[in-house]
């Protein structure tokens, strides 16, 4: 939008038509000026609309409200849902912020704060990142809170919408008794939330943590019921416990029938504990009805040397996306001395033979 402005952060959604949106930031630092941006293509990205703004970067005063857009969309293309938080550089108390649209992306709606009293991020997280999805006229965002006045706990919290946004109910996911021992500053502990399309009621939270306080791991939990309650957190990864190897770095995704697959950046073939080790790309996969994963399986397919960049701001990445039983899985790897994207199209891995340990 000016030639003197920085994109980042790029989300992108298909409709149930084929319209494909996507959103980004645009903005300047000192002075700060910009936003959140959309545009959209009509024809699979070949050409794209003028884009819009989502959100100002100078429309909360002094907190910046552009960082990691979050974009979900309606099945029709109509309703239009976007959730950012403050910049990086913004000291907490900070909160997460809810923007959408009704009419497909032409022009969107004053923006709100997601938390709400008794449901408030607190004072003490920084980033608090709010995920969003949606299902029909159901939009759905879990965010983090800890606000010892309002509750003791830690927690991950739903707000949900059945109106497109007009309102929202709230409620705990669960109560996070991670341990933040293993922390380190350029660990990704990203979470991401996602709604099974043969089950509008069924959603998955996936989110990364430590419950020994030794090391990191990839956890899952679920509700089938819309929210009112959830599962107890299931543990993704099937290395050692306690290894002291850290996982990072996940996405998620539903197929058409229901098949989940989960994929995260994996360090138990690396020397030592720690962020800054060799990693390969491991995947899990639960069939559509099925209670229980199979074994973890690699995407990558060789163990990706580190490289001091990915200690750098906005220089890792991990997306993947699940379609008739095939992962298509991009992520950020130094395994050739540079930064690079690297794709893998993995199939036919959904059946286990004990026989032989292989996928089929």
């Amino acid at each position: 939008m000016s030639p003197n402005f920085k994109s980042a952060d790029v989300s992108i959604a298909f409709d149930g038509t084929g319209k494909l949106f996507l959103t980004y930031i645009d903005y300047r630092e000192s002075p700060d000026s910009g936003g959140v941006y959309l545009t959209k293509s009509l024809n699979g990205g070949t050409t794209w609309s003028t884009p819009v703004k989502v959100i100002d970067a100078l429309t909360d005063v002094t907190k910046r409200p552009i960082d990691r857009p979050w974009l979900s969309v309606s099945n029709s293309g109509n309703n239009i849902y976007v959730t950012t938080k403050p910049a990086p550089w913004i000291l907490p108390p900070n909160r997460p912020y809810f923007i959408s649209s009704s009419n497909g992306g032409t022009s969107f709606n004053n923006w709100r704060y997601l938390d709400t009293t008794n449901f408030l991020v607190g004072n003490v997280i920084a980033a608090p990142m709010a995920v969003p999805a949606v299902t029909g006229n159901t939009v759905i965002a879990i965010y983090p809170s800890y606000l010892p006045s309002q509750s003791v706990f830690a927690k991950y919290i739903l707000a949900k919408s059945t109106n497109g946004g007009g309102t929202f109910n709230y409620s705990t996911v669960f109560n996070s008794s991670f341990n933040t021992a293993a922390a380190n500053d350029s660990a990704k502990l990203s979470y991401r939330l996602i709604i099974n399309p043969t089950n509008s009621n069924h959603y998955v939270f996936v989110c990364i943590g430590s419950l020994s306080g030794v090391d990191y791991d990839i956890y899952m939990t679920e509700t089938l019921n819309g929210g009112s309650s959830w599962s107890a957190l299931t543990r993704i990864n099937d290395d050692a416990i306690n290894n002291g190897k850290m996982q990072d770095l996940l996405w998620a995704d539903f197929d058409n029938n229901g098949d989940l697959a989960i994929t995260w950046r994996d360090r138990r073939n690396g020397s030592g504990p720690g962020y800054a080790r060799a990693s390969e790309v491991y995947a899990a996969f639960r069939p559509s009805g099925s209670s229980t994963f199979n074994p973890n399986f690699k995407i990558s397919n060789t163990l990706e040397t580190y490289g001091n960049i990915l200690s750098e701001n906005g220089n890792d990445v991990m997306s993947m996306v699940i379609k008739n039983d095939t992962l298509h899985t991009v992520w950020g790897s130094t395994r050739d001395g540079s930064l690079d994207i690297w794709y893998s199209r993995t199939k036919s891995f959904y059946r286990w033979d004990n026989r032989h340990q292989t996928f089929k």
